[in-house]
């Protein structure tokens, strides 16, 4: 059995509902304020990455597992996990696309409140007070970043909810627990396995763990488990051990001046991080300061370090190495958001510290200092990242939603569709298509078919023209569908502000 022992002072008695109900209300405050901005918000996805995971999740609900096209399965779901989660929406939804964004953005919600009680919980452990707890789950409750993450319709808050309640467990002597949700994290974001070391140093650090649990099957098969089982399935579907996107878009960047760079103005650009220097500064001060206790024998000081400041800090580092980021729009930076997050509820659980359980007053009045100083910038993203969940939502309903709903009302139920942006297109139009990236499609991917033979396959196209040049000498324009560039927020790609769609000639 696990031990229930705890690393840390926790109150006497039980704890009241009333704090971590104040820091629940004010993410639901927060979750309402961006629905409110827009019909876009409420009823539209800001990616259609979100719409490739509810191609999947329909699937799946329909029992055709991860079947891209009907009778297709593919590894072309970077996380399986949220795609297997979101699949029940379907049962209840139906046919209604509007019922699915719905159900996808509550079962978001739901996580994010997930990561903002984890939060409560795991101050009130480390600082043996409810008001503290309140203080730094509020924090993190109206983080904009959370709020947009949650909404998305992609995997982030599911992410960093189990992070976050891997923190509590191991902090409450719940080890076994805590290794199963490290077994998931990969499930949710293919990069999360990286934080599997560092759960396990704070499980070994944090003094409560029995010897003898290290020697037990069952931990470690929920561990690594889940993972192997979809590495197996990735390479039965498609022939490699990784999924699709893995190949198409990691690349090793190597580590240098620019990436610590990247790193940085990506951690800096929205919510508290935005007042930059005095997010690093309390972070940096916290992470001293966690670092003397550890070293007199704080073990829940221990577990801090390794879950709510090394691992977010190694991922986010990770994340940079590994790919191409650009800085401009959601497309991107929803790459570094897990480990935002991660150091955003460090930065809470920081400040409340300071305001509420230092012993010197000085430190409470440079609590209250930062406090102040961060309050502006957060406003700021607030209504920034609102008008841009909108702004977003509007381009892909005007592009990629339209375009896929074109395509099921004026081709015929036999016709296969070739696309470069594969959500929605696939979603809503319906039709057997073929993803020209490779994302969903191995074969392509991997370059086992030509480009002949792909095309000879193909009655439409459905593509960003500057993506397949000389697409018009084959096939005659039917139907374009475009937003003006300025009006295209998800990122700086003038290129993909046009959608055309076109038959194949005769002679085609």
């Amino acid at each position: 059995m696990e031990t229930q022992a705890t690393v840390t002072r926790s109150p006497a008695g039980r704890a009241s509902w009333l704090g971590p109900g104040l820091a629940l209300g004010l993410h639901a405050l927060s979750l309402a304020f961006f629905l409110s901005a827009s019909p876009h918000s409420r009823w539209d996805f800001p990616l259609d990455d979100a719409w490739i995971h509810q191609v999947y999740a329909r699937a799946i609900a329909g029992g055709e597992g991860f079947a891209y096209n009907e009778g297709q399965q593919e590894a072309g779901s970077t996380s399986p996990l949220w795609t297997a989660v979101t699949a029940p929406v379907h049962w209840l939804a139906g046919d209604s696309a509007r019922g699915v964004v719905a159900g996808v953005k509550a079962l978001g919600a739901l996580c994010s409140l997930w990561a903002v009680w984890s939060l409560w919980q795991v101050a009130q452990r480390a600082t043996a007070s409810a008001a503290a707890a309140t203080a730094a789950a509020s924090v993190f409750a109206v983080e904009p970043r959370l709020a947009f993450a949650a909404l998305s319709g992609m995997e982030t808050a599911l992410l960093v909810a189990l992070w976050l309640a891997c923190w509590h467990l191991t902090l409450a002597g719940r080890p076994g627990r805590a290794m199963a949700l490290l077994g998931l994290a990969p499930l949710v974001r293919p990069e999360a396995i990286g934080l599997q070391p560092f759960g396990l140093a704070a499980l070994w650090l944090c003094g409560t763990v029995e010897r003898g649990f290290w020697r037990r099957p069952g931990p470690w098969l929920a561990l690594v488990a889940p993972g192997l089982v979809w590495a197996a399935l990735c390479k039965l579907i498609a022939g490699s051990w990784l999924p699709n996107s893995f190949h198409l878009k990691a690349s090793v960047q190597g580590v240098a001046p620019e990436a610590v760079l990247t790193a940085a103005r990506l951690l800096a650009q929205h919510g508290w991080a935005r007042a930059a220097l005095v997010f690093a500064a309390v972070l940096a001060v916290h992470s001293v300061w966690l670092l003397l206790r550890a070293g007199r024998g704080g073990h829940g000081e221990r577990v801090a370090l390794a879950l709510g400041v090394a691992a977010p800090l190694a991922y986010l580092g990770a994340v940079v190495v590994s790919r191409s980021v650009e800085l401009h729009g959601y497309y991107w930076t929803r790459w570094a958001d897990p480990a935002s997050l991660v150091l955003t509820a460090s930065f809470g659980l920081a400040l409340a510290t300071a305001l509420f359980t230092a012993s010197r007053r000085e430190l409470t009045a440079v609590g209250l200092a930062a406090l102040a100083l961060s309050l502006p910038a957060l406003g700021q993203s607030s209504l920034e990242r609102r008008a841009r969940l909108a702004s977003d939502g509007r381009a892909i309903r005007s592009l990629n939603v339209a375009a896929g709903q074109w395509i099921a009302e004026h081709t015929p139920p036999e016709a296969v569709v070739a696309v470069n942006d594969a959500g929605a297109l696939r979603y809503f139009g319906r039709r057997r298509t073929l993803d020209l990236i490779g994302l969903n499609n191995a074969e392509i991917l991997h370059r086992r078919v030509t480009p002949e033979q792909i095309f000879a396959e193909v009655d439409w196209l459905a593509i960003f023209p500057s993506a397949v040049p000389g697409a018009e000498t084959r096939f005659e324009e039917r139907q374009e569908f475009l937003v003006p560039i300025w009006e295209y927020t998800i990122c700086e790609c003038p290129g993909q502000t046009r959608i055309w769609i076109g038959e194949k000639r005769p002679e085609g």
